[in-house]
């Protein structure tokens, strides 16, 4: 019988059995840090999958049906059986994880080299591998459950993420130290929000413009006098760039973010993914 619930959500299952103990929907909302919305619809699923419904609800609280007592007792011996896989493999998966991290390419560059000297000093045979992307990608990919963390720019909030700030920065618009750099031209990512932002509020846009991903090349095009090129705070001063902020009302100010599951850090290794990480940021 335990077979049949093996080809459900194992997630389902664990909010089935949390619900029966806590006997309240909102208690245990709570108690596992996610939303009660998010529980109702776990159990719909679940009743679905067994055909049956498996808690009566009334004024008084809730109840679970014959064939939801019939279920617990199954659910439970299938989540000792797991417990017991994941106690007798601990100690291997602590030192073999695979973890994925998702940022922006230049976003990692702000914490990627201090963060993994700090990993691999405690948890040497951990593995991250890193997933770069835009921010508004990267925040779904973790809610949809394909990344485990992300340093997310500018997140939006949800309640069923753990959102812990990093650092604030900005993006300006910069310009050569040079005596004569041109001033008919910019350099920037036309893809992001932000730089859209900037141009609504920029008195004096110019009307040529070369549309770019790679902030390293606009960087190196805005050091030669090609044109102003539009950057974060944090990246010019981190690759120590020859270039000086102009128009300093058309910026756009910037919130980096940890952004992760509930579920996520409750084991060792997760634990000290998130505080190295939040660690590095402050280096």
């Amino acid at each position: 019988m335990i077979g049949y619930y093996l080809y459900m959500n194992i997630r389902d299952l664990e909010n089935f059995y949390n619900i029966s103990q806590y006997k309240s929907f909102s208690f245990a909302s709570k108690m596992l840090g996610v939303t009660q919305p998010t529980l109702s619809e776990s159990i719909k699923r679940l009743e679905k999958d067994i055909g049956t419904q498996l808690f009566y609800r009334s004024k008084a609280g809730i109840k679970l049906t014959p064939k939801g007592e019939q279920t617990l007792s199954h659910v439970i011996r299938l989540l000792n059986i797991k417990n017991e896989i994941e106690t007798v493999s601990k100690e291997h998966d602590q030192i073999n994880q695979t973890f994925k991290v998702g940022c922006h390419a230049v976003v990692a560059g702000y914490f990627l080299t201090s963060f993994l000297q700090t990993l691999h000093k405690s948890y040497e045979n951990v593995t991250v591998n890193f997933q770069h992307d835009h921010s508004r990608s990267v925040q779904t990919l973790i809610q949809d459950g394909n990344i485990d963390l992300g340093v997310v720019v500018n997140p939006i909030r949800n309640p069923d993420l753990i959102i812990k700030k990093l650092c604030d920065d900005k993006i300006c618009i910069w310009q050569a130290t040079k005596s004569s750099p041109r001033t008919d031209q910019f350099i920037a990512d036309m893809g992001l929000s932000q730089v859209q932002a900037i141009l609504r509020s920029w008195s004096q846009t110019p009307f040529k413009h070369i549309s770019t991903t790679d902030f390293h090349l606009i960087g190196e095009l805005a050091e030669s006098g090609i044109g102003y090129g539009i950057l974060p705070e944090k990246f010019v001063r981190q690759k120590k760039l020859k270039l000086k902020q102009v128009f300093p009302k058309a910026i756009y100010k910037d919130e980096l973010a940890l952004v992760y599951r509930p579920e996520f850090g409750k084991n060792e290794v997760e634990a000290f993914l998130v505080k190295s990480l939040i660690q590095s940021f402050k280096k």
